[in-house]
Parts: structure tokens; C-alpha cells; sequence
């Protein structure tokens, strides 16, 4: 076989794989943007592998955790929260923020500082009293595990800027591709 048959074969055999892995890839996004939309829509945190992240918000928990990092939680069996824990849950009516605008639905990252045969009694660390109200067992996302604010500051960006990030990643590489075959392929009638 000569070298320009092996080259060409080569160059084919690159050319499959990467537009496999490119296909593969696209999807994995996709699934990942469907995702995100799906727990948006459903007033829910996004969820990969059981691991769950969000953004802070508020300065409740200044300086343990700031405002503007990310925190990553995972479900916790409720049976296995102890005192201490920054337990991550959904907010009822009684939370409000400084302006007293209703945080009802949003994502708090709080201490948990007593279990009650009622629910869980939480409190920011930068709150002078601990939330009204109690915290029902449905209302739990989760059990706090790291939060960074090198990646709430990417992951900001990203909420931001996401869609143009991903057409660009996703979108400049395929019609690259795409010119570079319709090239050839001009190249190849005019042999």
C-alpha cells in the first residue's frame, strides 16, 4: 500500500473519531443544558451524579461562606444531620432579604443548630437570630460538603455568558469542520 493510501486512511480514521467524539461531547452538553433548565423550571438545584451545587446569594453565612461561592451539596438521609451542619434547603415564606422581598423557593445555605421533633432550626452565622420557622424534612436538599469562590466567580460567569460559551465551543469547531470538508471536497471535483 503506498504512503498516500495510509496517509489518506489515517486522515479518515482522524477524521471518524473526532467527529464521534465531537458528537459525543455535543450531547453530554446538551443533556447537561436540559438539566439545568429542567431543576430551573422546577425551582430546584442543579443536580450531576447525586453532587448539587448553587450560588450564594445572600451575606447569611459570611465568613464561613461568602457571598458569590459556589456550594456543593449532596443528599443527606435527614436521620444523619447533626449540629453543626450548613444544611442547604429550600425557603419558605419567612425568609426574606434585607429589602424584605420574599426569598420563598430559593436555595439557603444555613447552620443547623437544633433538630426538633418538629423539623430542623437553622440560622446564618452572620444572623444576629436564628430563621423563623422550622425546616421539614421535605424542605432538605442537602448537606453542605465544599464551597470555592474561585468557582462561584466561573460558575457567575457562566450562568451569565453560558449560551454564547457553549455556541462558540460547540458551534465555531463544526462549521471549522464543516468549511475544511466543503473545501476538500471542492479540491477533489476540480481534480
Amino acid at each position: 500500500m503506498s504512503r498516500d493510501k495510509q496517509a489518506s486512511k489515517l486522515k479518515r480514521a482522524f477524521s471518524i473519531i473526532s467527529t464521534v467524539i465531537s458528537a459525543i461531547i455535543f450531547v453530554l452538553i446538551v443533556l447537561l443544558f436540559v438539566n439545568i433548565i429542567i431543576c430551573k423550571s422546577q425551582n430546584k438545584p442543579v443536580s450531576i451524579f447525586g453532587i448539587s451545587f448553587s450560588i450564594v446569594q445572600t451575606a447569611s453565612m459570611e465568613d464561613e461562606i461568602m457571598t458569590g461561592d459556589l456550594i456543593v451539596f449532596k443528599k443527606a438521609d435527614v436521620s444523619t444531620l447533626k449540629c453543626g451542619d450548613n444544611i442547604v434547603f429550600r425557603a419558605d415564606s419567612s425568609f426574606k432579604d434585607g429589602s424584605g422581598k420574599s426569598l420563598e423557593g430559593f436555595t439557603i445555605v444555613h447552620k443547623l443548630i437544633e433538630i426538633t421533633d418538629d423539623g430542623f432550626i437553622t440560622k446564618g452565622v452572620n444572623n444576629v437570630a436564628q430563621d423563623n420557622g422550622v425546616r421539614a424534612e421535605g424542605d432538605i436538599y442537602g448537606v453542605c460538603i465544599a464551597n470555592s469562590a474561585v468557582w462561584g466567580k466561573i460558575f457567575g460567569f457562566l450562568s451569565k455568558y453560558g449560551i454564547l460559551i457553549l455556541v462558540a465551543i460547540v458551534g465555531i469547531p463544526v462549521i471549522i469542520g464543516l468549511t475544511i470538508k466543503l473545501v476538500r471536497a471542492a479540491k477533489q471535483k476540480e481534480e
